[in-house]
């Protein structure tokens, strides 16, 4: 296992919280956006899922893990050097829907706006590896 493969553990637990929560429904092709909180492998994680129903019908995956009590959005949150070094991680990606369910990508093609500090550089090797519902970890990657 890499550290490309453990981020990609990391969005499966995540998506996969949203779909245990009903805050998504990945077999309905509909425009979404939902933001939540939870703990993910001990850490405050904060999650932004936001689904296109026109075009592509990509989702963006925004992950922020790690993540200090005094940061409460992702949305309002702005994009403040200061703020993405005060979590430990935070990386966005694509979910396909119209071909098929898989996050964009092999290995670390497709992750964007990626920050991971050292110390969360350690701690993603501690994730198990996650089996995700109803989608796959990696595909076709569409620029």
């Amino acid at each position: 296992m890499n550290k490309n493969d453990k981020i990609r553990d990391l969005f499966a637990a995540a998506l996969n919280e949203a779909i245990s929560r009903g805050l998504i429904n990945l077999h309905k092709v509909e425009k979404f956006s939902v933001e939540f909180e939870c703990e993910l492998f001990g850490k405050r994680t904060l999650v932004l899922c936001e689904g296109h129903d026109e075009g592509s019908l990509e989702a963006v995956i925004t992950v922020w893990w790690g993540v200090p009590e005094n940061i409460t959005s992702i949305r309002f949150s702005g994009r403040s050097r200061k703020l993405y070094t005060s979590m430990d991680f935070r990386c966005s990606a694509w979910l396909e829907r119209k071909d098929g369910l898989w996050l964009e990508g092999i290995g670390g093609e497709g992750f964007f706006e990626k920050y991971c500090s050292r110390r969360a550089s350690c701690d993603l090797f501690k994730i198990p590896e996650i089996v995700p519902n109803g989608f796959k970890k990696e595909g076709k990657y569409y620029l």
